[in-house]
């Protein structure tokens, strides 16, 4: 048996706030007066202010400190100044701090090796004449050469480096 609030439920006659007049008191239905108020402990959730875990970790990770190399000083967060002193670490020879590392190259997946490009083309007679142009504007003497024909680095794409020469400076 449900029962009722009388009209007036406060001594100095006011109505609580939000509360209806036919508002039925009852099974998980308490009078608006005697109900937890917004941030009570006991109502559930957490206080304004209160931070969880992932936050304060990510706070701490972002803060700024400053770091000696050399002579010179610099600004780094702490989550960038743990990855360079594992990675100096491994490079020194740590063998735990070079798992760290290649576990997290793997993670990130640095540790695949780039693609080749697919549109390799090789030196034609046109970019010889380019070169030899642009050699001869610098005082570079080169004697042209043609291109080799059937040449194996050609099929595949790649042009073999000029020569090294004594270089001729105009004065």
């Amino acid at each position: 048996m449900a029962k009722t609030l009388p009209e007036t439920s406060r001594p100095d006659g006011a109505q609580p706030s939000g509360a209806a007049p036919d508002y039925v008191v009852g099974y998980r239905r308490p009078p608006t007066h005697t109900r937890f108020k917004k941030g009570h402990p006991k109502r559930g959730g957490r206080r304004k202010g209160q931070r969880n875990v992932r936050t304060v970790v990510e706070e701490t990770l972002n803060q700024r400190i400053k770091i000696r190399e050399g002579d010179r000083t610099r600004s780094l967060s702490k989550r960038d100044a743990m990855y360079l002193r594992i990675t100096n670490d491994a490079v020194s020879g740590n063998d735990k701090a070079q798992s760290k590392v290649i576990a997290l190259m793997q993670s990130l997946r640095l540790h695949e090796e780039p693609q080749e490009e697919t549109n390799r083309q090789p030196v034609t007679a046109d970019d010889a004449a380019v070169i030899a142009d642009f050699l001869r504007r610098h005082g570079i003497e080169m004697e042209p050469t043609p291109p080799p024909e059937n040449s194996d680095k050609l099929e595949t794409g790649m042009a073999e480096p000029p020569s090294k020469q004594n270089k001729e400076t105009k004065s």
